[in-house]
Parts: structure tokens; sequence; C-alpha cells
């Protein structure tokens, strides 16, 4: 079984050129199958301690888990694990299926033609812990606490635009965001006040429509990892039977 499910980890690597790695564990967090996109898996080991594995094990969340960044014990490089809870056939927590990527997948959409030398892409979670945040050539992911005024904003609306000054780098920019709430996520996007007023108009559409790319690009990974864990039960339920038989 677990050599069936490594071959289909792999197979599934070989079409997402974007992840580091793939993996599956059990209702107590053991590994039981990875595939890594390069080189070869030697230890297995545990994820029972890490966050992601927690938050699906007490269904704190449902579907897709975007966690927090941190080192992988395997590529020893920051990631950030995309996660899904399995399930048994009775309906109870069956481990996880994860995917790593590097930080800057997230704001991987970036562009200076559309954002400017200054403008901003962002990816952050409810827990105020930052996923991923690109503005020109600089990444920065894994900080506690986001713009403070986007937590203000977002107990009045799941959605809006406002204009800041970045507690990060001290730019003032123009940003409009949107709260993914089941993924426990917020995306936003923004633009440096000083770069703005040249066709205005055009670039704030720019901005809205760029926070939809960043929307779909974590509903697609949430997709693929909806139907790993499909064909996974698949693959299971034949196990089971050609043991029956």
């Amino acid at each position: 079984m677990c050599k069936s499910l490594t071959t289909l980890l792999q197979q599934a690597l070989q079409h997402q050129p974007s992840l580091g790695s793939l993996y599956v564990t059990d209702e107590q967090g053991v590994v039981v199958a990875a595939a890594l996109s390069k080189g070869k898996v030697t230890a297995a080991g545990s994820a029972a301690d890490r966050l992601y594995f927690q938050v699906h094990k007490e269904k704190r969340v449902q579907g897709l888990y975007v966690g927090q960044p941190a080192i992988g014990r395997v590529s020893r490089t920051w990631v950030v694990h995309l996660s899904r809870a399995r399930f048994d056939a009775d309906g109870r927590f069956a481990g996880v299926v994860v995917a790593t990527v590097n930080p800057e997948f997230l704001v991987d959409f970036y562009n200076e033609a559309q954002f400017g030398q200054r403008g901003l892409v962002s990816v952050a979670g409810l827990d105020q812990v930052l996923r991923a945040r690109r503005s020109g050539d600089a990444l920065q992911f894994g900080d506690h606490g986001v713009q403070p005024t986007l937590a203000g904003q977002i107990e009045k609306s799941s959605q809006g635009q406002f204009l800041a000054q970045s507690h990060i780098d001290g730019v003032s920019r123009y940003l409009s965001y949107r709260v993914l709430p089941q993924y426990q996520l917020v995306v936003y996007t923004g633009l440096a006040s000083d770069e703005v007023f040249a066709h205005f108009q055009i670039r704030r559409e720019r901005l809205i429509e760029f926070l939809g790319v960043a929307t779909v690009l974590i509903c697609l990974v949430s997709a693929g990892l909806t139907l790993l864990v499909v064909r996974l039960e698949q693959s299971r339920r034949r196990a089971s039977l050609e043991i029956g038989r």
C-alpha cells in the first residue's frame, strides 16, 4: 500500500513543478508515504508536532490550510505547508495530505509593470502570521503581526480598500484586500501612493484583478489536493478489496 501511495505522489509531483514535496500521514501523524521533486526521501518521521497537523486533527479548519512558514525537515529550507485532512470510510480523521512550496510561490504573480517599483502583494493568515509578502525584489515571510490598519478594516468588512503606511518599509500605499475565510487567509495588494496617480483608475482596476488571481491560485492548490485525497481513498479501497479476495 505504501509503495502504491508513493508512486501516486511521485506522479502527482510530475504535474506540479512548483511543489517541493508531497506526503501523507496516518491519524497519529506518522508519514506513511512521501515524494520529493528533487532527490529521494531518506527518512519518514512524524508530523504530529506540526501546527498544520494539529489544526486538522482538532478540526479547526475545513478544507485547505495554508500553514505558517517553517523549516522543512527534509529540504532544510523555508517552506509553506499546504494541507488537507483525510478521513476514513466512517468519517474519522485518518491523517493529512501535505504539499510544500517555497513562500515565494504564494506571491509569484507580482509584476513590476503592474505594481510599480514599490507595489505590494501579500498573503497573511487570520492568525496574524505573514505567509508571504513581496514588494519589488524584497520577500518577507513568517512575520507576526500584519499591517496594523488592515486588522481594523477586516473587522468592518471582508473586502475593501484603504490608504495606509507600511510598518515594514514605511511606504504609503493604496491597499485592496479580500478575506478568504474558508482558507483562514487574507490576500492584499497595494500601490505606492507616489506612483499611483498616473493612470490611477486603470491601475486601481488591475489591483482588484490581481486579488482575483491570488484567490484563483489558492483555489487551484486546494482543488489539486482535494483530487489527490480522492485518489488516495480510491487506492485504499482497491487495496482493501484485493486483500479481501
